[in-house]
């Protein structure tokens, strides 16, 4: 009755090809729509000789946002008349933090009548978040909730729930008119936050204590440290800082301490469904509101597994350090050897604050300053990358 009813208004009507805007049925839905990830920006991998990040170029996965236009529209991206998202297609980025991912929205009307598409909403997580969340292992979005939207599917009512972000849409959209779009843009972020390093000259040795902050919300296991002739392995617990203190002799130093994280870092936000499950909602790929109707869903990511996963790689990060003068002491056995160090001595590192280059600010030069016209280092700061956060 309800497909007899679907028919003679559909004839009736013929400026409401797809039907959806007469009885509110997403599967009626002739409004195409998917998204892509690519990348836009890899930081360059440097030698363990030189201030940066290094990493294997060869773990590092995806398209790369130039080669994106051209060569990937809604028609590769999606089979079946629009409705399945074809899986491991422009949908994995995996790379070093600094990384900058883009997020591509590809949509089109194919309802047979002009329409109105005023909001988007493109998922960031799973249903259940704990299953899969980009916001672990990226930084640089804002707006994103906890939403959880009905649609009409046949005869049932789908929820898909999870953090979404809401875009303005494409707007009013003449039949047979498509596009692709950047919606946003993010940066795989570093779960290691160098919170403090402090470098004293202690007679004729070198004190120096490096604390870490684990930003994650489980531990950190194996994070190396290197530095002169000093070399050790720790445990971060989650959310939780380590200091770590070493001494070395003058003839130990090294001009470069490096902090290594051999984990990787997976986050996934889609599970695909079967061909014939078209009611699993944690494969759907974005909603968009049309005017006319309400909520519809986009293309159903297929076959069943994860996928639109972003993957944080193993790296290391080589800060530079300059050595401290030693102070040659006098030989008297009545003096104590133990001198008192004045802070000219202390050289500290202590990170900006993560929102203090939002603007989009060049980034400085990594390592410590020195002015030349002194002999001693103090009240040098790193300057952080627009992150704030890491140093890469």
């Amino acid at each position: 009755m309800l497909l007899f009813l679907f028919i003679f208004l559909l004839l009736s009507s013929p400026v409401s090809a797809d039907g959806f805007d007469l009885i509110y049925n997403s599967s009626f839905n002739s409004y195409r729509q998917t998204t892509g990830l690519s990348y836009a920006y890899l930081p360059e991998s440097k030698t363990i000789f030189e201030p940066g990040i290094s990493y294997d170029v060869s773990l590092v996965e995806g398209v790369k946002t130039d080669d994106v236009w051209g060569n990937h529209t809604l028609e590769t991206l999606t089979e079946n008349s629009y409705w399945q998202r074809k899986s491991n297609l422009l949908s994995k980025v995996s790379g070093p933090p600094g990384t900058q991912i883009d997020l591509f929205y590809y949509y089109l009307n194919d309802t047979g009548h002009s329409l109105d598409v005023g909001r988007v909403l493109l998922p960031f997580s799973r249903g259940d978040s704990i299953l899969g969340n980009w916001r672990d292992v990226v930084m640089g979005v804002s707006g994103v909730s906890y939403r959880d939207i009905s649609i009409s599917w046949e005869q049932l009512v789908l929820s898909r729930k999870g953090f979404m972000k809401e875009y303005v849409g494409p707007g009013q959209i003449d039949y047979g008119i498509g596009g692709s779009l950047i919606m946003d843009s993010f940066v795989i972020k570093d779960p290691i936050n160098i919170e403090k390093v402090e470098i004293l000259a202690e007679g004729r040795s070198i004190r120096v204590k490096v604390v870490l902050r684990n930003l994650k919300e489980e531990a950190l296991e194996d994070i190396g440290i290197s530095h002169g002739c000093f070399s050790s392995n720790y445990t971060i617990p989650a959310m939780d800082m380590v200091e770590i203190g070493y001494f070395l002799e003058s003839n130990e130093w090294g001009d470069m301490l490096t902090i290594s994280n051999p984990n990787f870092a997976r986050e996934c936000i889609l599970y695909g469904n079967s061909p014939s499950d078209w009611t699993t909602t944690d494969a759907i790929t974005a909603l968009a509101f049309r005017e006319d109707g309400g909520w519809v869903n986009g293309s159903y990511l297929k076959p069943e597994g994860e996928d639109f996963c972003i993957t944080q790689i193993p790296y290391s990060v080589n800060i530079p350090l300059r050595k401290p003068e030693i102070r040659e002491e006098e030989e008297d056995m009545n003096d104590d050897f133990d001198r008192i160090v004045g802070q000219e001595d202390v050289v500290s590192v202590a990170p900006q604050d993560s929102n203090s280059n939002d603007g989009g600010e060049e980034e400085g030069v990594l390592g410590i300053q020195a002015d030349p016209e002194v002999d001693s280092i103090k009240n040098n700061n790193f300057v952080l990358p627009k992150t704030g956060v890491v140093i890469y």
